[in-house]
C-alpha cells in the first residue's frame, strides 16, 4: 500500500491504537518513503484502514467510539457473524436457497450423530467463526467396519467404535461452537478438491470490484482446497477452460452474477458495510451439467494474504473515493 499510495495522491501513515493521543487528536506514526521508515507526529487521519480485530471486544468498541467522536471513518468494521447466522440470513431469501448447503449448529454429541446419519455418514465440521480452513474436519462412518474416520488437513484418525470417537469428539469440538454440513464433492478432473473464492471489494460509487480465483487442494486424497491449508491457485479463466471447456464462459458469467447478488444481499445484514466479502462456491458436476453450492461466506480478511497487490489497490482506490465524499454525506 505504501508503494502505491503516491499514485492515488494519498499520504499513508502506519500506527497502532497505542500511538494515538486523544488529548490533542494526534498520532505517533511511521511514514514509509523510498524504503525508509520515518517517525513523525501527525493529526489523527480522517480515514483509517484498520484491521477488524482492532475494534473488537470491549476495549475495541471504546476505541471505535473515540475515533468516531474524533471524526474518523473506519474502512473496515468489526463483523463477526458466525457461519450459522449468515446461513440463516441467506435462507430467508428464496433466490439463494437453491445454492445453499444445509448448515446446522451442533449442540451436542448426540445431535452430531443424528446429522451424520442424516447426511449418509459423510459430513464436514467447521468452527462457527474461523478462517483459512483452520479446524475444519471431515467425519465419515464406515457402516461395515463400525469405524469413525476423522480426516484432517494432515492425515486421518480412525476410531474403532462410537465410544472412542465420542472421547475424541468431546476433546476437540465441545469447547468451540461448530457447524456441520453434508460433504459436497467439488473436484477437478484429476480428483483434487477445489472451490472458487469470489473476493468482493467495495469500490468507488458504492459499486463492487471482483477478484475470483480457484482454490485447489494439492492432494487428491484430501478434502480441503483452502490456500492456507497447502492448496494452490491458477488464473480463473484458464481454470474454467481447462475444467469445463466451452462452458467456462457461461460459468464465469453466472458465478459473478451470483457473487454480485450475494454481496448486495449480505450488506443488508449490517449497519456498516463490509469492505471485503469472501464467497466460497463449489461447482458440483452432474454429468455434462453443473450446479453451484455456497460453502460459506467469509468476512475476516478474505484474500488479504494471497492477493496483497489487488487488495491494496482496491483499498487505496476506495479510500481516495472516501476522501472526496466524506463531508458531503452522512459519513462525515
Amino acid at each position: 500500500m505504501s508503494y502505491m499510495a503516491k499514485n492515488f495522491n494519498i499520504e499513508l501513515y502506519f500506527f497502532t491504537a497505542e500511538d494515538i493521543n486523544f488529548d490533542n487528536n494526534t498520532v505517533e506514526a511511521v511514514f514509509a518513503e523510498g524504503g525508509t521508515q520515518i517517525k513523525c507526529t501527525v493529526p489523527l487521519p480522517k480515514i483509517i484502514y484498520n484491521l477488524p480485530d482492532v475494534i473488537e471486544g470491549r476495549s475495541g468498541i471504546e476505541l471505535k467510539e473515540k475515533l468516531q467522536k474524533a471524526g474518523c471513518y473506519l474502512v473496515r468494521p468489526a463483523l463477526r457473524l458466525n457461519k450459522q447466522r449468515i446461513y440463516d440470513g441467506l435462507n430467508k431469501n428464496e433466490h439463494f436457497k437453491e445454492y445453499l448447503i444445509e448448515t446446522h449448529t451442533v449442540e451436542s454429541f448426540d445431535s452430531f450423530l443424528s446429522f451424520l446419519k442424516k447426511y449418509d455418514n459423510d459430513v464436514v465440521l467447521k468452527p462457527a467463526i474461523g478462517t483459512e480452513g483452520k479446524g475444519v474436519t471431515r467425519i465419515t462412518f464406515d457402516a461395515t467396519s463400525g469405524e469413525y474416520i476423522a480426516s484432517l488437513q494432515k492425515g486421518k484418525l480412525f476410531f474403532k467404535n462410537v465410544s472412542e470417537f465420542k472421547d475424541y469428539y468431546e476433546g476437540q469440538f465441545v469447547r468451540r461452537l461448530h457447524t456441520v454440513q453434508p460433504y459436497i464433492v467439488s473436484r477437478t478432473k484429476h480428483g483434487n478438491p477445489f472451490d472458487i473464492r469470489i473476493l468482493v471489494l467495495l469500490a468507488p460509487e458504492e459499486k463492487f470490484k471482483f477478484i475470483p480465483y480457484p482454490r485447489i487442494g494439492g492432494d487428491t486424497q484430501g478434502f480441503i482446497s483452502n490456500l492456507g491449508a497447502g492448496g494452490y491457485t491458477k488464473p480463473f479463466d484458464r481454470f474454467l477452460t481447462d475444467e469445463f471447456g466451452d462452458k467456462g464462459r457461461k460459468i464465469r458469467k453466472d458465478m459473478l452474477t451470483l457473487g454480485s447478488n450475494l454481496a448486495k444481499y449480505c450488506q443488508s445484514f449490517f449497519n456498516e458495510k463490509p469492505f471485503a466479502i469472501g464467497i466460497d462456491v463449489a461447482i458440483v458436476r452432474h454429468g455434462e451439467d453443473y450446479s453451484f453450492k455456497i460453502f460459506e461466506i467469509n468476512l475476516r480478511n478474505p484474500g488479504r494474504v494471497f492477493f496483497k497487490a489487488q487488495v491494496a489497490f482496491a483499498a487505496l482506490e476506495y479510500m481516495q473515493y472516501l476522501g472526496k465524499t466524506i463531508g458531503k454525506s452522512d459519513k462525515s
